[in-house]
């Protein structure tokens, strides 16, 4: 691992304005009704391209993933202002809070949505229909208006109903059957997986739509199942079965065709490093670099059908080799040997990954000063980079309530009217009284978090390590 000194730093904090004054979308306004990562990680996609994204929550129901986890495992005073879940997707956004239970909320809502373009939420289909909120009633306030409902499982069929998460999505969806060891259980992949692929489709699809309305002068409405995105993930497994035929099962990290493929532990606690055999000059040059060159003429590797079968003898040799040397030097190694590889990277591995550090993909975000000792931060930066408008994180993620001041003056609603709703709890910036409360927050202790296997390890010294500044003193 490089130390951050012999590094490029990170790209330093870039405030600008909200919206953007540039970008391709700059000029387009999405009103987001999202939560966890679904359909806000597709909206940080498109703000990301310079479009105003106005995050909605309300202080009775903030989303739910500004709950965990903390900086320093600290909830601190305002621990919703400091989830390191909420606060990676909803960078470049702003964000106000309204009481759709309320019909001063609805009302502002619509007035809201007449200014919009694009509608994105992810409830299950029942809700935005209890506000009177759903895609026929918001035709009646803006005719042209896009609407991106990303559901568990659609909003027609037996299952439409179901609430679902990214990681009951995994295995509904049949990819868990193919995650694991032959010998093993099904599993899923440790993160909720289906929320990532079904933002990028939803992403997506919100620019298609765009595109469909500036040709026509017609908007949609968009029913995406996060299901069905799932599904698609095993598309080879699903025609197989359709056809009669074995849609096969586990392989743990090993390929249906190359051989070998695995991830071989290496010096160091928890260190692997990964490889992939393409051919017979792969495997020849594997030979060379692990110093074996007497298995080139080993006629139980001759072929890859042969080194598949033989693929544990390869294993134990191959983990011979990578476990005298640092996971890093390993793959270095079989790189130079035209073998592709690469480190089975952490969280703290990426941040002081080489490559990154050159192309000045990760950037520093500052966070407001009620997040307490958040501060300045690193993120991952823009998902691509366009040649005239690269992007760039103008404003961390939002406190709850932000933009409330700004965003409904927009509207119309001046101080005084801001001041009843906010009384009247329509607005706010706190959590509503029972709601979220900073007592019922039940912080794990480090060791016990390493010892469940929820984190692997915690390195105290990291905001030094990664050449942080240090917060400021409030």
């Amino acid at each position: 691992m490089s130390a951050a000194r012999d590094l490029p730093p990170f790209v330093g904090p870039d405030p600008g304005s909200l919206p953007a004054d540039a970008g391709p979308l700059r000029g387009i306004r999405i009103v987001e009704c999202g939560e966890a990562y679904a359909v806000p990680h597709a909206t940080r996609l498109l703000a990301d391209m310079g479009a105003d994204v106005i995050k909605v929550e309300s202080c009775v129901r903030p989303d739910v993933s500004r709950v965990w986890p903390f900086p320093n495992n600290d909830p601190g005073d305002e621990f919703w202002n400091r989830g390191a879940i909420f606060n990676e997707p909803n960078r470049n956004k702003r964000a106000i809070t309204l009481d759709l239970r309320t019909a001063d909320g609805v009302a502002l809502f619509k007035k809201l949505i007449a200014t919009a373009d694009i509608l994105c939420e992810n409830y299950t289909p029942r809700v935005m229909a209890q506000f009177g909120l759903d895609h026929a009633s918001l035709v009646a306030v803006k005719s042209d208006i896009i609407m991106l409902s990303s559901t568990g499982f659609g909003h027609s069929g037996p299952w439409s109903n179901y609430t679902a998460w990214g990681f009951t999505v995994e295995p509904t969806a049949g990819i868990s059957h193919f995650v694991g060891y032959p010998d093993g259980p099904p599993l899923r992949s440790g993160i909720a997986y289906v929320d990532m692929p079904a933002a990028a489709v939803g992403a997506y699809a919100v620019l298609a739509a765009l595109r469909h309305r500036r040709r026509t002068g017609r908007g949609q409405w968009i029913d995406l199942s996060q299901y069905e995105v799932g599904v698609g993930f095993i598309g080879e497994a699903v025609v197989a079965a359709s056809a009669g035929a074995d849609p096969g099962g586990r392989t743990g990290n090993r390929h249906a065709v190359h051989a070998p493929q695995n991830l071989y532990r290496c010096a160091g606690s928890d260190r692997w490093v990964a490889l992939t055999i393409t051919g017979d000059a792969g495997f020849a040059s594997l030979c060379d670099v692990i110093g074996h060159a007497e298995l080139r003429g080993d006629p139980r590797f001759a072929t890859a059908e042969l080194r598949r079968r033989h693929h544990d003898v390869l294993d134990k040799l191959i983990t011979a080799w990578s476990l005298t040397l640092a996971a890093e030097e390993a793959a270095l190694l079989l790189q130079r040997g035209g073998i592709p590889s690469a480190v089975a990277m952490t969280n703290r591995d990426m941040l002081f990954d080489p490559h990154l550090r050159h192309r000045g993909f990760v950037e520093l975000a500052t966070h407001e000063p009620q997040t307490g000792d958040l501060g300045t931060r690193p993120y991952p930066g823009m998902a691509f980079r366009l040649h005239a408008q690269p992007g760039r994180i103008r404003r961390a993620a939002p406190v709850l309530g932000q933009d409330n001041e700004e965003v409904l003056g927009e509207l119309g609603v001046d101080a005084e009217e801001q001041q009843a709703l906010e009384v009247e709890g329509v607005i706010g910036t706190k959590p509503a009284a029972g709601r979220m409360p900073t007592a019922g927050q039940r912080v794990v202790e480090y060791p016990q978090l390493v010892e469940s296997g929820l984190v692997e390890e915690y390195d105290a010294d990291f905001a030094s390590r990664l050449g942080l500044p240090p917060p400021a003193t409030p």
